[in-house]
């Protein structure tokens, strides 16, 4: 695994690092008593640059002093120098004690160690040389004020304990009376603060009580009689040492504990017990023996627990919330303890009834709420110290049986929902999600999922590292950290970053944007609050031109601009007329606001950051992921391959058996300085970073579910579209898997779409049905993972909801003065987020309300005759193009005979035979086409279509449909699947008119061909709208008459243009227009095609052959071929072998004709040639 390097370490190292430590050369003299030893030596010399460094961390480098000297105690004692030396020890302890307790007790802690490993290690001769140090280092105890020497009334050491080692020696009187006054004090100020202990509650409490006498203790009449006996006597140690001390009093304490707990049931209620308990518990003099009674007080609830009636417990259990709410404000962090413990006692019962009235009860005790009330002057967030307790002893309970404790789970996601969730960096929760992924979560975990994505702790490094550390220091030194503002943001991400730094930055922004002083009043101090409005106004107010000047000119407010990518929002920021430093610090903090969001909030908008974080060491799969968002194939090929890596993360890590091994690198800082974080580092485990990876996957998944859902065209639902439809809603129903949802409603109308699209069409009435059924199977969804859970633990949450503390969006849901009106209106606006937060359901929801939408809006738009075809409506099955088929109608049905061999020729590799590029419209679009042609929609999704086709050719042959200067022309002919020769019509040369006939004359350079591929057109135009050939042919013939030719191909190209003309002409004078547009023409050609299914002579033939009317026909649109072009082109028509031979076998067999097109040879207007030499010799006929 790569080798992880903080960036906060080194900067730490950088700013503590210190050339040259100096000190007194004094403690030199430790040198001298170590120098026949050399490791000692240099650990002594190392020991003492770590004393004097100005960055040491206090609690860390006392504990070294301490191991050092009691391992050598010995060594200095026995040196020359033990008299100067012992009282430099103590010199360089009593430097310690200053403001913070925690060092004050820890050095008084060191003190008392050496003092009596002094005692213990040295003999009479040499104590007596020290007997005078000794004494002035008491003195010195002795002379302490007196919050310095009650920290050594905190200590499992004891004046009593070191005075009884000293009487083995013969000490002198002075030293006597140092130790007899340090013992007097000592007693004085212990018997002090037992006596104000003691008054008031306990007293009360002990009412009850018939204290047997070692329980004394509990009388403060007995500590103020000491105190007086201490105070008017003349005492000496022997008969000091008779009275207690403060470790006397704590097992006195802890044997009256014992005799509680032995009292016989009844003797004393239980509530007089946990009160008398939780008050021991939150005394500071009983700091030393905290955790004893924490203990004590859970073994009291376990054993009151065991020693009840299952019938009963559910009343006591109530009783004891009651008694511990009261209590909660002196002591939640008790209550939090008491609560986890009586938790787990009783699911281990495992009894469902009383599971639901100990979480009942959990939940309306309470929530610890964030309480953020700014950063203090040390860059540290002030917050209620018990929130995050809280959410653990929740958790902790949670995970004994996640099945039985959903509710619990559900009212703690409501409580992070209303009050929000304050986790720092530091605070390493990301252990907590470690265990919880890691406990039977698999029947619930679409609701852990929801409490995870709460979260802001998907991340890996701990503290600002990266790009966030850069960026932060960066802007900061722009103005050489003269921007108080600036500093102050750069100072908390550097020590206490949490996910508050993204409201910070916005509020920042906002501040710029409006200077609104309240925007960030509440994150920073007074003193620099006021610096900041005041003298450093023209800094801000710089920012507040370039953020109006942005805003106004793209016409965006501010959430929209911050929506925008870092790409478009630098490029915006530079591209401003302004200072440079000025545009940098806009930037910066903007980049910095993005990070912090994707860090805390699982977005994934930056796709570097997001895979220097998951590398392909921890996921093997990161290549192939890195490949697909990269790539730029389609939305639904991208989600797709998501949604199996989604469900991959799932199945076989997340909720897989196996516990991975977590990877901690914590480093704590030796040295600090008041501004630099004492903890950074790393945390990565298998589990929660699959859980993190997850959300970020998610987070894209749903922008593809977007994209899909907004740009699916429903301009109508046709058949195709269901398979369309039915290909995403299975994305839907997996996404919905992946997040633990299963609905056996929805699943069963998903089944029922798919099984009509693989058999038989629905009717239209059907589909309605189905799709009906799909959306109640999302509403069933909504209810029973988004609704339910939370509107059964709702009440009890409202009941002890703190309405100051709530964000405040939700405080506008509270300002009726009906309180029902209150809560409708909280819970429905707390809901519908957590539903609107929901993987892919919200657009699974829009999705199918979008189709039904379309689908019951056909009742007023389409005729009720028509609905069930528009259902069997198959788009994807009405074209084929050559060279490419469509394996959907690879068929005679349809193709037809001639559409379905021209596929095969064209898929044919071997053959040497080139067929002209086109495509087919299939028998589906005659199928339809009446449907397609009556309503707009599907008509110009139909012409659509078309077009795309058309260009497909037009890139194919490098011809332009519709252009004068190099025309692509088209053939379109019919296709059934069973042959009807010579019925139907066929129209050559579409996409001609007046113009683009010109053209053509022009490219070709042949007058003659180009006017006479528009007389064909011309005449299988009329054709197809029921002119007899023979019109034309008489036509032909008084043209020729004038010219006085005996064939076509003698008219000069004037002549022949003049003929076409004469066409045009005579066809418009019987009342049939002709197109000129050419995609019109093509249309209507396409629909002359269709129509002549049905004429007289096709319809006579089927009558006749017996052949039923169903079948249809396709439509075979392809580039023309001109055999007009010249004498070396041609038309003909060949078999494969011959009709009159006795032996069956390959002979090419037909006719063809130079100079000539399309029908003439089937028509027998021309004379035919033979089209082999064996034919020619068979038939006697004349040929080449």
């Amino acid at each position: 695994m790569e080798r992880f390097t903080s960036k906060a370490l080194l900067a730490n190292l950088a700013q503590t690092f210190v050339k040259e430590v100096y000190y007194d050369p004094q403690y030199n003299l430790f040198l001298e008593i170590f120098e026949e030893f050399p490791a000692l030596k240099n650990q002594i010399k190392d020991l003492l640059k770590e004393l004097f460094h100005p960055y040491k961390n206090s609690l860390l480098v006392l504990d070294v002093f301490r191991n050092f000297f009691l391992k050598n105690l010995s060594i200095l004692l026995n040196s020359n120098y033990k008299k100067t030396t012992y009282w430099l020890i103590f010199d360089i302890l009593f430097k310690f004690f200053g403001e913070n307790k925690e060092i004050n007790i820890k050095a008084s802690e060191v003190i008392f160690s050496i003092l009596d490993k002094t005692l213990e290690t040295i003999n009479k001769e040499n104590f007596s040389e020290i007997e005078i140090i000794f004494r002035e280092i008491l003195k010195a105890i002795l002379n302490l004020p007196n919050h310095y020497f009650l920290n050594f009334l905190e200590n499992y050491y004891s004046f009593k304990r070191l005075a009884k080692k000293l009487t083995k020696f013969e000490i002198n009187k002075p030293l006597e009376n140092v130790c007899s006054d340090l013992l007097k004090r000592s007693f004085i100020l212990t018997y002090e603060l037992w006596e104000n202990f003691i008054k008031g509650e306990i007293e009360e409490y002990l009412k009850e009580l018939n204290p047997q006498e070692t329980q004394l203790i509990f009388d403060s009449s007995y500590f103020t009689s000491l105190i007086c006996e201490l105070k008017e006597n003349s005492l000496n140690i022997k008969e000091l040492l008779e009275f207690p001390d403060h470790l006397d009093l704590l097992k006195n304490l802890k044997d009256f504990i014992a005799y509680i707990n032995s009292l016989e049931d009844g003797s004393v209620s239980e509530e007089i017990k946990l009160l008398l308990l939780f008050k021991l518990i939150e005394t500071p003099i009983l700091r030393l023996i905290h955790e004893e009674l924490i203990r004590e007080v859970n073994q009291i609830l376990i054993s009151l627990i065991e020693s009840k009636s299952i019938h009963n417990l559910d009343e006591f259990l109530i009783k004891f919330f009651k008694i511990l709410k009261k209590k909660l404000h002196f002591y939640p962090w008790t209550a939090l303890e008491c609560i986890k413990n009586i938790g787990i006692a009783i699911l281990n019962k495992k009894e469902v009834y009383l599971t639901e009235v100990l979480i009942n009860e959990i939940i309306k005790f309470g929530f610890q709420p964030p309480q953020i009330k700014g950063i203090d002057v040390n860059w540290r967030i002030k917050q209620n110290p018990n929130h995050l307790l809280n959410i653990k002893t929740w958790l902790d309970i949670f995970k004994v049986n996640p099945e039985w404790c959903s509710s619990l789970l559900a009212g703690l996601i409501l409580n992070l929902k209303l009050y929000g969730v304050s986790i720092k960096d530091t605070d390493l929760f990301q252990k907590e999600v470690t265990a919880l992924l890691n406990s039977p979560i698999k029947p619930v975990y679409n609701l852990v999922k929801q409490f995870c994505k709460i979260l802001p702790v998907y991340y890996n490094e701990i503290g600002a590292e990266g790009l966030i550390r850069d960026l932060s220091t960066e802007v900061d030194e722009l103005f050489q950290r003269k921007d108080t503002l600036i500093h102050f943001l750069r100072k908390f991400l550097h020590i206490e970053n949490s996910s508050l730094a993204i409201d910070f930055i916005k509020d920042i922004l906002n501040y710029w944007l409006t200077l609104d002083g309240r925007y960030i009043q509440k994150y920073i101090p007074d003193i620099l609050y006021q610096r900041v409005i005041n003298t450093e106004k023209e800094y801000h107010l710089r920012m507040q031109r370039l953020l109006n000047t942005i805003l106004t000119s793209q016409k965006l407010t501010l959430d929209e601009f911050l929506e925008k990518d870092v790409n478009t929002i630098k490029q915006l920021v530079f591209s401003l007329n302004a200072d440079e430093k000025d545009k940098q610090k806009l930037f910066y903090i903007l980049h910095l606001y993005k990070l912090e969001y994707q860090k805390y909030y699982g977005m994934l908008q930056d796709l570097n950051i997001f895979f220097n974080q998951y590398t392909t060491d921890d996921f093997n799969f990161i290549p192939k992921l890195k490949e697909i968002l990269y790539d730029q194939k389609d939305t639904s090929y991208k989600l797709n391959q998501i949604l199996s890596l989604l469900k991959e993360l799932k199945d076989n890590v997340i909720l897989s058996q196996e516990k991975f091994k977590p990877v901690e690198e914590i480093l704590i800082k030796r040295h600090i300085a008041v501004d630099i974080p004492s903890m950074y580092g790393r945390y990565k485990e298998k589990k929660f970073d699959s859980l993190g990876l997850t959300f970020r996957l998610e987070y894209l998944a749903n922008c593809y579910f977007e994209e899909i859902v907004d740009n699916f065209d429903l301009k109508f639902v046709t058949k195709s579209s269901f398979y369309r439809i039915l290909k995403y809603l299975k994305f839907f129903k997996k996404a919905l898997e992946i997040d633990g949802i299963y609905s056996q409603k929805f699943d069963l109308y998903l089944n029922l779409f798919e099984s009509s699209l693989k058999s038989y069409p629905l009717t239209y009435s059907q589909y309605l049905d189905i799709f009906k059924g799909l959306i109640d199977g999302v509403q069933h969804i909504v209810k029973v993972y988004y609704v339910n859970p939370f509107l059964k633990v709702f009440p009890m949450v409202f009941e002890s909801l703190n309405k100051e503390e709530i964000l405040e969006k939700y405080k506008k849901c509270l300002k009726s003065p009906n309180r029902e009106e209150n809560y409708l209106a909280l819970s429905e606006m707390v809901i519908r987020e957590i539903v609107d937060s929901a993987f892919a359901l919200k657009y699974l929801d829009k999705f199918l309300k979008k189709i039904y939408s379309v689908l019951s809006e056909y009742i007023e738009k389409i005729d009720p005759e028509d609905l069930n075809l528009l259902m069997s409506y198959d788009k994807k099955r009405t074209i084929s193009f050559l060279y490419n088929s469509n394996s959907f109608v690879m068929d005679l049905i349809y193709l037809g005979n001639k559409g379905y061999n021209l596929m095969l020729l064209s898929q044919e590799t071997d053959l040497n035979l080139k067929i002209p590029y086109g495509f087919i419209l299939t028998t589906e679009v005659f199928r339809c086409y009446k449907l397609i042609k009556k309503y707009k929609e599907l008509w110009e999704d139909y012409k659509e279509t078309i077009r795309q086709n058309i260009a497909k050719l037009e890139e194919l042959t490098g011809k332009k449909f519709g252009s004068k200067d190099n025309p692509l022309i088209l053939s379109v002919r019919s296709g059934s699947a069973i042959s009807m020769p010579g019925m139907m019509t066929s129209l050559l040369n579409v996409g001609l008119n007046l113009e683009i006939v010109e053209g053509l004359a022009e490219k070709s350079g042949n007058t003659w061909f180009a006017w006479d591929t528009y007389r064909r057109f011309i005449q299988s135009w009329a054709m197809a709208h029921g002119i007899d050939r023979d019109f034309f042919n008489k036509l032909m013939r008084t043209h020729k008459q004038k010219y006085e030719v005996k064939k076509k191909k003698e008219f000069t190209g004037e002549q022949m243009k003049e003929l076409a003309l004469i066409y045009r002409q005579s066809v418009i004078t019987l009342g049939i227009p002709i197109i000129d547009d050419p995609w019109e023409q093509l249309f209507k050609s396409i629909e002359l095609i269709l129509n002549s299914w049905y004429n007289k002579k096709a319809t006579a033939y089927r009558e006749i052959m017996q052949i039923a009317e169903e079948w249809g026909t396709a439509v075979i649109i392809q580039q023309m071929v001109f055999g007009n072009r010249s004498p070396s082109s041609g038309t003909g028509v060949t078999l494969t072998t011959s009709p009159v031979g006795k032996f069956p076998r390959i002979l090419l067999w037909g006719d063809y004709t130079p100079n000539n097109q399309g029908e003439d040879i089937v028509s027998g207007l021309v004379n035919a040639l033979p089209i082999s030499r064996e034919q020619r010799k068979i038939e006697n006929r004349e040929g080449p």
